[in-house]
């Protein structure tokens, strides 16, 4: 094979000299050579370009002063020299469809039964193809050196040229993922982002790269020496792939990657909660793609013990997630009711509209699952407890929450949810808390607000009289809304907003005014 790379060399060098002979006293190579000695940094530059563009066999010189320009200091002339180089290699030199083949790994068999022109002409095209491959590795290699520029600009504009070069041509694609990769990494957060928004789009154009994506990811999150910083903008991107039903290999490695970062978090004395909330948030879009059991037992416990020491949103976050893995299981548990009932009680809960509808949206799905019917009283009139001091929008979701949940029930069981107490259930064998030892607490004849477990704070006890205040409300569609669910009805919020905006259920105001 040496001997074989040696012949192609002659004959490459045999058609370059044929090439330069051949444009020796062109009026263009005139121009190029008085440029490339006496003119501007742009002109020469132009130059240098044309002569690669004209023949890449006679502009591998051209070529190597460019990189040669991209290896000095002056910050302006290592750019410009970029753009073009960039440009050549993915508009000339690089293949689309395949990568560039190594001189030593092409087949000799190919040169039989071919005349001596076409086989000098093979052998030359051979060894140009294992030059530019050559070329366009230390091109990468200066790449990888300017993205540790001390300019924030400089390693935005670098970055920009190692997607186009991945999104574009197939020829080292590990590497340039790689070096992407990395730059989640980066101490400045603008060129950390830009790099997350970098792999975003690579993933778009090119949706079957994902796992290898991933397992690059994956290596970056799991290095001995990698920030805190830089597994948080890994994570911020994991998040952001969109999953297909039939990637259940995907989303089963994302869902390991996603708990054992957890576990990781947790154990240190003093959490990240971004870090938390976006393995939460990944872990909760991911897991619905995972087909079959994971064996999640020992992190379902972690995770109830973990739930009250974090803040409300990470708390429903947790909470949503409890409620899909059980619900695959086939039954919710009272612990999950607890830990919700209890949750439901944090003062920050309903401090920011997102986290409202999601706590909606978990009220509905586990209350609607329950069979319980004291229990889903019990938490009715928390959510209506919890109404009373918020804004009209959350008392309407709470009042449909409540209708959507006692329309999916049987008309019995409406029934025992309103009856009123009488003197006669009061006087009945009361309920008795039973503790994890088996002996009795004291017994339970009145409702308790600040019961921890609703199936024993004494729902039975107390009349939902939040709706009637809430049928009084000074907003018309709360009114509306309560009374519907007074009257079992079903709320109905078509023709709401021609509703608002009526005189009538305004008038006991300009009567007042009056």
């Amino acid at each position: 094979m040496e001997g074989m790379r040696e012949e192609a060399k002659m004959c490459f060098e045999k058609m370059h000299r044929d090439t330069q002979d051949f444009r020796r006293d062109g009026h263009g190579q005139r121009w190029s050579k008085m440029v490339m000695k006496s003119g501007t940094l742009a002109d020469r530059l132009a130059a240098l370009t044309l002569d690669v563009k004209r023949s890449p066999h006679s502009g591998l010189g051209s070529l190597d002063s460019l990189l040669a320009m991209l290896k000095k200091k002056g910050r302006r002339e290592a750019l410009m020299a970029l753009d073009a180089v960039a440009a050549l290699f993915r508009e000339q030199l690089l293949q689309s469809d395949r990568k560039l083949i190594k001189f030593e790994s092409r087949k000799l068999a190919d040169l039989e039964q071919k005349n001596k022109q076409d086989r000098e002409g093979l052998l030359s095209e051979w060894y140009l193809e294992d030059q530019i491959k050559e070329r366009y590795f230390s091109f990468i290699l200066l790449l990888d050196g300017l993205l540790k520029d001390q300019q924030e600009l400089t390693r935005l504009k670098v970055m920009g040229v190692v997607f186009d070069l991945l999104v574009e041509k197939p020829e080292r694609e590990d590497k340039l993922l790689e070096m992407l990769v990395n730059k989640l990494g980066d101490p400045e957060k603008k060129v950390a982002s830009k790099a997350c928004g970098f792999l975003v789009r690579v993933l778009q154009q090119h949706p079957n790269m994902k796992l290898i994506v991933v397992e690059e990811v994956e290596r970056l999150l799991y290095r001995t020496n990698v920030s805190p910083k830089a597994q948080y903008y890994a994570v911020c991107f994991l998040v952001q792939i969109k999953l297909a039903d039939t990637e259940n290999a995907l989303a089963v490695r994302l869902v390991k990657i996603y708990f054992s970062l957890f576990k990781a978090a947790t154990a240190k004395k003093i959490s990240n909660p971004k870090m938390v909330s976006a393995i939460l948030t990944g872990v909760n879009r991911t897991y619905p793609f995972t087909k079959g059991p994971q064996n999640l037992l020992d992190h379902i416990d972690h995770l109830f013990r973990y739930i009250h020491t974090v803040t409300a949103q990470v708390g429903i976050q947790i909470l949503m997630l409890l409620y899909q893995v059980m619900e695959r299981e086939g039954a919710i548990t009272d612990r999950f009711y607890m830990a919700l009932y209890r949750k439901m009680m944090d003062s920050d809960l309903l401090q920011h509209s997102g986290r409202s509808s999601s706590l909606l949206n978990l009220l509905y799905k586990s209350m609607k699952r329950d069979p319980e019917t004291m229990r889903v009283k019990a938490f009715i009139k928390r959510i209506l407890q919890l109404a009373m001091t918020q804004s009209t929008p959350f008392i309407c979701g709470a009042l449909i929450v409540i209708s959507e949940v006692l329309k999916s029930k049987p008309n019995s069981f409406r029934a025992k949810l309103f009856q009123a107490p009488s003197v006669s259930s009061t006087a009945a064998p009361v309920k008795e808390e039973h503790s994890k030892e088996g002996t009795s607490r004291l017994p339970i004849t009145d409702y308790s607000a600040a019961a921890r477990n609703p199936l024993f704070c004494g729902a039975e006890f107390a009349p939902i009289w939040e709706l009637r205040v809430l049928s009084q409300h000074y907003h018309p569609s709360v009114c509306r809304f309560a009374d519907n669910i007074l009257r079992v009805r079903r709320v109905e919020t078509v023709g709401i907003d021609s509703c608002l905006h009526m005189v009538s259920p305004f008038s006991r105001f300009l009567a007042l005014s009056d």
